[in-house]
Protein backbone atom coordinates (compact mmCIF):
# COMPACT_ATOMS: atom_id res chain seq x y z
CA UNK A 1 0.00 0.00 0.00
CA UNK A 2 1.57 3.33 -1.04
CA UNK A 3 2.02 5.95 1.61
CA UNK A 4 1.69 9.65 1.07
CA UNK A 5 4.28 12.04 2.34
CA UNK A 6 2.71 14.37 4.86
CA UNK A 7 4.38 17.63 5.71
CA UNK A 8 4.21 18.99 9.21
CA UNK A 9 3.61 22.71 9.02
CA UNK A 10 6.14 24.80 10.88
CA UNK A 11 3.58 27.64 11.07
CA UNK A 12 0.03 26.22 11.16
CA UNK A 13 -2.88 28.51 10.33
CA UNK A 14 -4.01 28.76 13.97
CA UNK A 15 -0.68 30.33 14.97
CA UNK A 16 -0.83 32.93 12.18
CA UNK A 17 -4.47 33.99 12.35
CA UNK A 18 -5.40 37.22 14.14
CA UNK A 19 -9.09 37.86 14.87
CA UNK A 20 -10.57 41.08 13.46
CA UNK A 21 -11.84 42.16 16.91
CA UNK A 22 -10.14 43.74 19.90
CA UNK A 23 -12.98 43.16 22.41
CA UNK A 24 -15.58 40.54 23.19
CA UNK A 25 -18.67 40.43 25.37
CA UNK A 26 -17.94 38.93 28.77
CA UNK A 27 -20.03 38.19 31.84
CA UNK A 28 -19.02 39.84 35.12
CA UNK A 29 -20.02 37.46 37.92
CA UNK A 30 -19.70 40.07 40.65
CA UNK A 31 -22.15 42.56 39.15
CA UNK A 32 -24.09 39.94 37.14
CA UNK A 33 -23.83 42.06 34.00
CA UNK A 34 -22.23 41.79 30.62
CA UNK A 35 -19.41 44.09 29.63
CA UNK A 36 -16.81 44.31 26.91
CA UNK A 37 -13.47 42.72 27.77
CA UNK A 38 -10.29 42.96 25.70
CA UNK A 39 -9.17 40.04 23.55
CA UNK A 40 -5.51 39.20 23.82
CA UNK A 41 -4.26 39.52 20.28
CA UNK A 42 -0.55 39.18 20.49
CA UNK A 43 0.40 38.74 16.88
CA UNK A 44 3.16 36.22 16.70
CA UNK A 45 5.82 37.25 14.22
CA UNK A 46 7.41 34.31 12.49
CA UNK A 47 10.75 35.97 11.86
CA UNK A 48 10.40 34.99 8.20
CA UNK A 49 9.99 38.22 6.28
CA UNK A 50 8.05 36.67 3.40
CA UNK A 51 5.49 34.97 5.63
CA UNK A 52 5.14 38.02 7.89
CA UNK A 53 4.43 40.24 4.88
CA UNK A 54 1.78 37.79 3.59
CA UNK A 55 0.08 37.78 7.00
CA UNK A 56 0.27 41.60 7.11
CA UNK A 57 -1.51 41.76 3.77
CA UNK A 58 -4.18 39.36 4.99
CA UNK A 59 -4.73 41.40 8.17
CA UNK A 60 -5.12 44.63 6.18
CA UNK A 61 -7.69 43.00 3.90
CA UNK A 62 -7.93 42.93 0.13
CA UNK A 63 -6.54 45.92 -1.67
CA UNK A 64 -7.80 47.48 -4.85
CA UNK A 65 -7.56 45.30 -7.94
CA UNK A 66 -5.10 47.69 -9.58
CA UNK A 67 -2.66 47.51 -6.67
CA UNK A 68 0.58 45.98 -8.06
CA UNK A 69 1.57 44.62 -4.65
CA UNK A 70 -1.57 42.50 -4.64
CA UNK A 71 -0.21 40.55 -7.63
CA UNK A 72 2.10 38.68 -5.26
CA UNK A 73 -0.77 36.40 -4.30
CA UNK A 74 -0.46 34.62 -7.66
CA UNK A 75 3.33 34.25 -7.65
CA UNK A 76 4.13 30.50 -7.86
CA UNK A 77 7.45 30.84 -5.98
CA UNK A 78 5.77 32.72 -3.14
CA UNK A 79 2.99 30.14 -3.03
CA UNK A 80 5.55 27.31 -2.88
CA UNK A 81 7.42 29.02 -0.04
CA UNK A 82 4.21 29.59 1.92
CA UNK A 83 3.26 25.95 1.30
CA UNK A 84 6.56 24.74 2.75
CA UNK A 85 6.06 26.87 5.87
CA UNK A 86 2.33 26.47 6.49
CA UNK A 87 1.24 23.35 4.63
CA UNK A 88 -1.19 25.52 2.62
CA UNK A 89 -0.69 27.10 -0.76
CA UNK A 90 -1.14 30.86 -0.92
CA UNK A 91 -4.67 30.70 -2.37
CA UNK A 92 -5.62 28.12 0.29
CA UNK A 93 -4.19 30.34 3.03
CA UNK A 94 -6.18 33.33 1.72
CA UNK A 95 -9.35 31.23 1.56
CA UNK A 96 -8.87 29.89 5.11
CA UNK A 97 -8.17 33.42 6.35
CA UNK A 98 -11.27 34.95 4.73
CA UNK A 99 -13.49 32.07 5.88
CA UNK A 100 -12.25 32.43 9.47
CA UNK A 101 -12.85 36.20 9.41
CA UNK A 102 -16.37 35.55 8.11
CA UNK A 103 -17.00 33.02 10.91
CA UNK A 104 -15.75 35.50 13.51
CA UNK A 105 -17.91 38.29 12.10
CA UNK A 106 -21.00 36.08 12.05
CA UNK A 107 -20.35 34.86 15.57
Amino acid sequence: MPTTKQTIAQWPFERLYVAPFTQRRGFDERSLTYRMVPIEQARQLTGIRVLDSVVDRLIKGPGPKKNPRYRGYTDPKLSATVHKLTGLTLPELRLHWHMQVARDLLR
